[in-house]
């Protein structure tokens, strides 16, 4: 058998005796800083997963962030549209009345067709000043003394009549309605009247009941009311023709 020594067998030589080839240890260190394909996927797949996790996280936080201020947003403008509503004056319609059946439609039309909640129904009657004294009916006598003079008798029984039937009227649908009694120089000034108190009260509308009347009428009192507030007029008016009271009798 041969026997080897130390200084012949590489495995038997100490560390310090024995010394690798320089190519080797050069060989042995590329190999240890070479990486595989799979290691260096699988490293690579690590950071893009942790850049994607990063993204999810910032996107999450942002939408969080967003969302609560766009609710801000909408609960605000819901609130500045609340306050709108509760601001905005209430919608004023203005109804010509007298003792005539022609204005009981109107009032009635206007209730079913243009009234809504909110509204203030104004209904508006004139009672000419130093007017020449007619008869008045028994039934309104109740609330008139000799003390009062005869415009003030007039404008009792205009507030009796249209409180008896057109606001009860009204109430009956509960709208909120007020009577307006006017006291002008004359029947021709009627329709002038009516259109300065509607624009002074910014009336939204403006409604008068068509009555047919003769020459002779037009001579005493100066044409139609409703013509005449048609000239003068500044805000919307609605002409209610007979034939639209007659339909509602």
């Amino acid at each position: 058998m041969q026997c080897f020594t130390s200084q012949q067998h590489p495995a038997a030589c100490s560390s310090q005796q024995w010394r690798a080839h320089p190519s080797a240890s050069a060989a042995v260190g590329a190999l240890s800083n070479h990486r595989t394909p799979r290691r260096a996927h699988r490293q690579q797949t690590g950071r893009r997963s942790e850049l994607d996790l990063r993204l999810t996280s910032t996107c999450a936080s942002s939408s969080s962030s967003v969302e609560p201020s766009l609710e801000l947003a909408q609960d605000a403008q819901a609130s500045q549209e609340c306050s709108a509503a509760e601001v905005a004056p209430p919608r004023r319609l203005v109804v010509a009345v007298n003792d005539t059946e022609e204005s009981w439609c109107a009032v009635k039309w206007t209730l079913n067709n243009i009234y809504r909640d909110g509204d203030v129904l104004h209904l508006v009657h004139c009672v000419p000043k130093n007017s020449v004294r007619v008869p008045l009916p028994a039934a309104f006598l109740t609330s008139i003394n000799d003390s009062m003079d005869y415009e003030d008798m007039l404008e009792v029984h205009a507030y009796e009549f249209i409180n008896s039937t057109m606001v009860e009227m009204a109430s009956s649908k509960k709208a909120e309605c007020r009577v307006d009694v006017l006291h002008v120089t004359g029947p021709r000034n009627a329709g002038d009247a009516v259109c300065k108190y509607s624009e002074d009260l910014q009336a939204g509308l403006v409604v008068i009941a068509a009555q047919p009347m003769g020459p002779i009428d037009e001579f005493f009192t100066g044409g139609c009311m409703s013509g005449r507030a048609i000239e003068q007029s500044k805000l919307p008016i609605l002409i209610l023709p007979p034939q639209i009271a007659s339909m509602m009798r």
